[in-house]
């Protein structure tokens, strides 16, 4: 038997149906090297859903410069390089591939069957955030906004610090775009949880669940054995946290004779402030939990007594 059909695994299941293909959107938020690939892959159903990643578009069009000898002004760019990586957004914002890649994503449409769509945006502003394609969404394509749903990758900023300088990252974000990403996240956040948003008390543009994922490395827990070994066995698992190193080795075995299990995670940490068409939650205890977790996280340049308090930073 396979290794999940041993031990089971934590997942958020967004609007409460397991395994649903079609019809759900998610707006995934979160500031850069906040992990948001690693918590879609291990937190939630990520492979039912079509990705819109900017990011991997501007990859790609570093590929088709190198291999189709085409736009000069982005070849050789090193994403490892902060400046390279600011010269390729402007790229991608005077070439306005967005809509492009959105028309491509939705060439699957079809009467009665929606894909599943997932939207990773850093949430840094409002209109970055490009509310009006969801509006569009809703009303050419026919999605339900109870099926609208938001996500916030909550991450502590020192770590995205460090992930973000990795060196198997790929890529490098500037530091003063790092931080404005994880500070304008926290802020529109707060607002939207404070219902300061218009466009997400709009009902007829977003009424689906909102949920915040606590995604530092200490909170994920996954079944191992006493000796924190990532094991298939059962009778030995118990929730405990293997080190990274052994997380490390089933990446670099996967695929080959022996190897490694993929981790299977037993628990993560994240609230739910609003269930599918009911308002945003007024439960203090959880509201003052999920605070304190953004007080604890996000950069310590941003005063969130203030955000809290009149939602600007």
């Amino acid at each position: 038997m396979k290794f999940l059909q041993y031990l089971t695994e934590k997942l958020i299941v967004i609007n409460g149906t397991k395994g649903k293909k079609y019809g759900n959107v998610i707006i995934l938020a979160g500031g850069a090297a906040s992990g948001k690939g690693f918590a879609v892959a291990n937190f939630m159903e990520g492979n039912l859903y079509k990705i819109r990643d900017i990011d991997e578009v501007k990859t790609l069009f570093l590929k088709i410069a190198e291999l189709k000898d085409k736009y000069p002004e982005i070849r050789g760019l090193d994403l490892s390089r902060a400046d390279d990586v600011g010269k390729l957004h402007q790229f991608i914002t005077l070439k306005k591939i967005k809509n492009k890649t959105f028309d491509l994503l939705m060439k699957d449409v079809r009467p009665g069957q929606l894909p599943n769509i997932l939207f990773d945006i850093t949430f840094r502003d409002l209109k970055a955030a490009n509310f009006h394609w969801i509006k569009m969404m809703i009303d050419e394509l026919g999605y339900n906004p109870l099926d609208i749903n938001l996500v916030w990758i909550l991450t502590d900023y020192t770590l995205a610090v460090k992930q973000n300088r990795d060196p198997k990252r790929g890529r490098v974000v500037p530091d003063n775009i790092l931080l404005g990403t994880h500070e304008g996240a926290a802020v529109n956040m707060v607002n939207v949880i404070k219902g300061r948003v218009p466009q997400t008390n709009d009902k007829s543009l977003f009424n689906g669940s909102i949920h915040i994922i606590l995604n530092n490395r200490e909170h994920t827990l996954y079944w191992a054995d006493s000796e924190g070994n990532v094991t298939s066995d059962p009778s030995k698992a118990i929730m405990t946290k293997p080190s990274q190193e052994k997380i490390d080795l089933h990446k670099k075995t996967k695929g080959k004779k022996g190897a490694i299990p993929q981790p299977v995670i037993k628990d993560f940490k994240y609230l739910t402030v609003k269930e599918k068409g009911k308002p945003i939650i007024s439960n203090e205890d959880i509201l003052k939990q999920l605070f304190d977790w953004i007080k604890k996280n996000a950069p310590i340049t941003l005063d969130i007594d203030k955000v809290l308090k009149y939602g600007e930073k």
